[in-house]
């Protein structure tokens, strides 16, 4: 990967705006950028939208907008389960601070790529290879990313070189990134960094109520993160897995969960026996274009003499879907 250096990243950035026209309000093609930008309106609030017609469709981004506002928590976590982490223990962490009404997501990874900002400025674009997408993985940074905007106007980014921020009260405010240095005292070295400016308290309370749902379990379902960390009033615990690809004892794939509180006081501590499915040939679906397989897993919890834990599951579809009671016994 070739080196970036600040002034190339901070040229890239401006390049971005310039190839949107979004400082050009003369320019010959600004009329497509002002239906690009109330598209991007209905995509963040599409319950703005009456009806649907022929002569008025609805934009295809506000098919793809979560109702949920704070689904882009999840999405968050996905898009840091695909980024590049090496020599140390790839971690996420959110910190909710209720005063400031800021929400801040750190994560170590290598830092972002001119093709990862271009995809986060972009809608529906994937930095994914093709083999990614014939499996069907998610975590978008295009789309997953813009329902941050269901919470905050201000979104500050800081990864590698790149620094700058979103404002989606701007034209095309939530894919033109304006460069600007993340704001003093944030900045922490060797992380790629979110800094959202939440709207209102009723944001924080709703943020901080999904972050106190993060379990352990979620772990298991993602490919490379292997801590995550909460921070919030009345939280402040990680959540940590190891992984064995083969366990002599259990004679499969098992993955040992810890939470520990305040990151000394371990409050839980169990092994899951991992069985994995391949399906092939998945019926075609129009919002996910050329996935082509699949893959199930099954998590069965066990004791530490290797005996069945019986107990509800979460069902998880990379993400947590709910709780729906499933027990197995052995």
């Amino acid at each position: 990967m070739a080196t970036v250096t600040p002034q190339e990243a901070d040229a890239f950035l401006r390049e971005i705006r310039s190839k949107k026209g979004v400082d050009d309000p003369r320019g010959s093609h600004y009329d497509n950028v002002e239906d690009l930008n109330k598209s991007l309106i209905l995509y963040v609030n599409p319950l703005k939208v009456i009806y649907r017609s022929q002569t008025h469709p609805v934009p295809r981004l506000a098919d793809q907008l979560y109702t949920k506002p704070t689904h882009f928590l999840l999405e968050l976590i996905q898009n840091a389960d695909d980024n590049n982490i090496t020599n140390s223990t790839p971690t996420l962490s959110f910190t909710l601070q209720k005063e400031s009404r800021e929400l801040r997501v750190n994560c170590n990874e290598t830092g972002f790529t001119k093709e990862n900002v271009k995809a986060i400025c972009s809608i529906g674009r994937s930095t994914k290879g093709v083999v990614d997408r014939t499996k069907g993985f998610i975590g978008e940074k295009g789309i997953g990313f813009k329902s941050s905007f269901k919470v905050a106007d201000v979104v500050h980014i800081a990864s590698g070189p790149f620094q700058f921020k979103f404002d989606r009260r701007q034209t095309l405010g939530m894919i033109a990134p304006i460069p600007e240095p993340f704001p003093q005292g944030q900045r922490l070295p060797g992380q790629t960094q979110i800094l959202l400016y939440l709207n209102s308290q009723d944001e924080v309370t709703i943020i901080g109520d999904e972050l106190k749902t993060i379990r352990s379990q979620l772990l298991i379902f993602l490919r490379k993160l292997s801590a995550i960390t909460v921070k919030a009033p009345s939280r402040d615990i990680q959540f940590r897995i190891s992984r064995k690809s083969y366990d002599v004892l259990l004679k499969g794939e098992t993955a040992e969960l810890t939470t520990t509180l305040k990151g000394f006081h371990e409050l839980s501590r169990r092994k899951y026996v991992i069985v994995r499915f391949a399906v092939y040939d998945l019926p075609k679906d129009d919002r996910r274009p050329g996935v082509q397989e699949s893959e199930i897993v099954l998590a069965f919890p066990v004791a530490e003499n290797t005996n069945p834990i019986i107990q509800g599951q979460m069902v998880y579809s990379f993400l947590p879907i709910d709780d729906y009671g499933f027990s197995v016994s052995v």
